[in-house]
């Protein structure tokens, strides 16, 4: 093949010839204008390469490593005039050709940044074996060219050694455009070190090194720019968070007026000829996937999306767009599962981690308190895919409590997990998320010939106008079941639940504007395997109505609920009703003004937290019988007004939290018999403030941490000097209600 043409090589041609092609067809086939503004990019970055590149082949005898390039912009080239011709209806042709356009870019990447890379690699290889001269090895301006806007990270499934060359590679253009001429670095360890010696150059002028879309996971990476030289600063941009270099700024959420404007500019063609369609549309489609468009176009699409559709569905660009992100965790794990299990959760409202934490215990086997799912959720907020908000007053309240913390999730970040999730044929989905409008239902559903679904995580929304009409469903493999609804008076828990042998976590949440009454409540003693409960807002029907046992359950949660009603009859068995429950949490359940004598009776429990139940007023005097109990917590009970004496007989409590407890004055003497207990939150006890501790707690020698606030903090300063391992901590307050 001849590669060389009158003042100018064949792959440069061809070059000029597929941007022209890009800017031409561009014209006719907006759909794809976010994939040809990428292609441009990656096709101008590599522009200036290519001529010395091919003089350096030609000197070497080895042109024949760039025809696959002059092949692969030629089949480039046919590519992109046949998606001129795909309309903007064509969903199934316009999925396909922006894949091939990917599959054209990536493959333009592959070859600079890992083709030629190796051959850089062998050139070394051939100089130090004495084959080569090493004037062949100046590449002059030739670099790996830098990714354009929305790629994937340069260093995924990259080997080290590869990661080393690109970044070489770069550093010998950051020389030449600071005059310096060509480089040769010897190594990785070779380059950095001249870079630092070029800075240290430009010093003491102030020096800013920009580091731009850096990925996760390339902490090493940023090592190595970390110099000791005076006024010499590093500003990294990125998806994700890096906090071990420093503080991060995350960039707030456009203003409604900026966001409108940028959509204008890209859904509106300035040339005044486009369609401009009226406000109230505009605001509810996504802009450049409509640019130049008419008025049937704009039109059907919200149809589209008002039938249900997904916006993902009709928007390749904005999927390609947000689908990197989601790539990432490709690597990771369990991570991308639990990203995904979010979208169970519905749109603008905040995601309790505790209910998390039930599903994944038993989804994914993330057991231990919950540190392992906090810990994923952590690593999502790091990549921002979701806002981790936490109300807690200081990072010392954890002790396994995460009942203030939430998350929040993007519209559109929902959507992509509810899409990624829809994936797969309806049978085979790990999980089902369905969310009905009024008694609407989805035609799978209601079909003679039903086949059992195999999905292990099922969601149902339904709002204020769904009857309680269930259809059957058949999900024998269903382990955690969330349902989400709004309702003013009753809600009727379906009776297909029955069916639901491997059920182990169930949650209930109403998003209505009061707590409203659970019909059906006996269909829970029908699963055998439930082990988790989490009711949000609904009032619990009398527990002397139902015979269920429930054997397995674990854990209990009820937050914002009416619970007077069931604990009404003092004759309660609840140690039959409960036999095997660890841990119970009360929270924010207004109508609670005592426990019922017979929970002290659930001689398993480990765990009792009551918080922010302002009626209650005294605890059981048997609560000493819970012989197995390791955490207490009873904070912002305003009204308790004090701890029973059989509180000593604890002896296996580590954990007592009294904080926001207004009303108890005085601790019990026998608290000093608590021998295991290593950590009190005892914040804003005020009244207790004008008494004194008894001094039986010098006998808490494993006593380690006492968190409080100042005026508390007096009541143990005369027992540090007994109390060796002792801290006395008084955080500053943080009260967080960006929750709210």
């Amino acid at each position: 093949m001849a590669l060389e043409l009158i003042g100018e090589t064949v792959v440069e041609t061809l070059i000029g010839e597929l941007i022209k092609a890009i800017l031409d067809e561009g014209k006719k086939a907006a759909e794809f204008q976010a994939i040809f503004d990428r292609l441009q990019s990656t096709l101008i970055s590599i522009g200036p390469t290519i001529q010395e590149i091919e003089r350096l082949n030609k000197e070497s005898d080895r042109s024949k490593e760039t025809e696959q390039l002059v092949q692969m912009l030629k089949d480039g080239k046919e590519l992109i005039q046949k998606c001129s011709k795909v309309t903007w209806w064509h969903y199934h042709k316009k999925w396909k050709y922006s894949n091939k356009l990917l599959d054209l870019d990536e493959s333009l990447l592959r070859f600079f940044q890992v083709d030629m890379a190796v051959q850089g690699f062998r050139d070394i290889k051939e100089i130090k074996l004495g084959q080569r001269d090493p004037y062949h090895l100046k590449l002059g301006p030739c670099q790996a060219p830098d990714p354009p806007p929305l790629t994937l990270p340069e260093d995924v499934g990259r080997p080290p050694w590869l990661k080393c060359f690109v970044m070489i590679i770069k550093l010998k253009s950051l020389f030449q455009h600071n005059g310096h001429g060509v480089r040769v670095f010897q190594n990785d360890e070779d380059a950095v070190n001249q870079l630092e010696r070029l800075l240290n150059q430009i010093a003491p002028a102030p020096i800013l090194l920009v580091l731009d879309d850096v990925w996760g996971g390339s902490e090493s990476l940023l090592d190595n720019f970390v110099f000791k030289i005076p006024n010499y600063k590093i500003l990294v941009t990125s998806r994700f968070e890096f906090p071990r270099f420093g503080s991060t700024y995350k960039l707030p959420l456009l203003k409604d007026e900026d966001a409108m404007t940028l959509f204008r500019s890209s859904a509106f063609q300035q040339d005044g000829r486009s369609y401009m369609p009226d406000e109230d549309l505009v605001e509810r489609v996504v802009g450049r996937s409509l640019c130049g468009q008419p008025a049937e176009a704009w039109e059907s699409r919200l149809l589209t999306w008002s039938e249900g559709q997904s916006i993902f569905s009709s928007d390749s660009d904005l999927l390609l767009c947000l689908q990197s992100s989601l790539d990432a965790l490709a690597d990771k794990g369990i991570l991308k599962e639990c990203f995904m299990d979010l979208g169970s959760f519905p749109e603008d409202q905040k995601i309790p981690a505790t209910a998390l934490i039930d599903m994944w215990a038993e989804l994914y086997k993330l057991h231990t308190g919950g540190v392992f799912a906090i810990n994923n959720l952590q690593e999502l907020s790091f990549r921002n895919l979701l806002s981790l908000v936490d109300a807690r007053k200081d990072e010392s309240d954890v002790d396994g409590c995460y009942n203030d913390t939430y998350v929040m999730l993007h519209d559109l970040l929902r959507e992509l997990a509810i899409y990624q999730s829809s994936q797969e044929p309806i049978e085979q989905r790990k999980r089902l998320i369905v969310d009905l409008s009024g008694d609407k239902v989805p035609n799978w559903w209601t079909q003679d010939n039903q086949q059992p679904f195999g999905a292990r995580l099922l969601s149902i929304s339904t709002d204020e106008l769904f009857s309680s009409s269930w259809c059957n469903i058949q999900t024998p493999e269903l382990e955690v079941l969330i349902l989400n609804f709004q309702s003013k008076e009753n809600y009727t828990l379906p009776e297909f639940m029955k069916q639901m042998e491997k059920l182990k976590v169930l949650v209930l949440t109403n998003n209505g504007p009061s707590p409203v009454q659970l019909i059906n409540f006996s269909v829970l003693g029908s699963l055998p395997s439930l082990k988790r409960i989490r009711f949000e807002q609904v009032r619990i029907p009398p527990l002397c109505n139902t015979t269920a046992e429930f054997k397995n359950l674990e854990k209990i949660s009820l937050v914002m609920c009416k619970i007077s009603e069931a604990l009404s009859n003092r004759s309660i068995q609840i140690s039959n009703m409960f036999p095997n429950l660890v841990e119970l949490n009360i929270d924010y359940c207004n109508d609670l003004v005592e426990l019922l004598e017979g929970l002290c009776d659930l001689v398993e429990l480990k765990k009792l937290s009551i918080s922010n139940c302002p009626k209650l007023s005294a605890l059981p005097k048997g609560i000493g019988k819970l012989g197995n109990l390791e955490v207490l917590r009873l904070r912002d009970c305003v009204k308790l007004s004090g701890l029973p004496d059989s509180i000593g007989r604890l002896h296996k409590l580590s954990v007592l939290d009294i904080s926001g407890c207004l009303q108890i004055k005085e601790i019990p003497k026998q608290m000093g018999e608590l021998c295991n207990l290593r950590k009190i939150h005892m914040r804003e006890c005020w009244s207790l403030c004008r008494s004194e501790l008894p001094a039986s707690v010098m006998n808490l020698v494993g006593l380690k941490k006492v968190i409080c606030d100042t005026e508390t903090a007096k009541l143990w300063e005369p027992f540090e000097y007994h109390l060796k391992n002792l801290r006395i901590s008084v955080p500053e307050e943080n009260i967080n209600l960006n929750w709210l």
